[in-house]
Parts: C-alpha cells; structure tokens; sequence
C-alpha cells in the first residue's frame, strides 16, 4: 500500500513537471513578442515595460521550481521516477 503511494507521489510530481513545461512553453512566446515590441518601438507601453520583468520572473520561478522536483525525484523516488532524457 505505502508502496502504491509513493510510486502516486512521484508520477504526481512528473506531472508537475510537465504542467510547468507546457506553461513555459507558451509563455516563452508571449514573453519574446513583448521584448521585440520593445526593443522595435522608441516609446513602448508602460505597461509592456512593467510586464517584461514580472514575466521573466514567472519562468525563471518556474524553472527554479522544474530543478527543484527533478532534484526530489532523482533523489528520493529513483525507483518510481521514469528516466526522460528529454525533459532531461
């Protein structure tokens, strides 16, 4: 039974992984468009602006926290974690 929990656990956190990959991924989009539109126009919106580092800040959050479960499951649940040299 705890076995079963734990081998839960860690597909949880895979999904995890995932989810933040997916999110980044098209954030990463949104994120270019707003630096070209910035760097390609001499009076950018404020807004733009103020939106640039705050969104940089989410991905970098996102793969801080992407290192941080990687970390836990090689560590902690390498026997229920599937090996991906791809999200590697």
């Amino acid at each position: 039974m705890d076995k079963l929990r734990t081998q839960r656990y860690a597909e949880s956190l895979e999904k995890v992984i995932q989810s933040d990959y997916h999110y980044l991924k098209g954030i990463m989009e949104v994120f270019q468009e707003k630096c070209q539109v910035v760097a390609s126009i001499k009076n950018a919106p404020p807004r733009v602006v103020v939106e640039i580092p705050e969104t940089y800040r989410e991905i970098q959050h996102r793969l801080k926290e992407i290192a941080a479960v990687q970390q836990l499951l090689r560590a902690k649940y390498a026997l229920y974690a599937r090996r991906d040299p791809n999200r590697d």
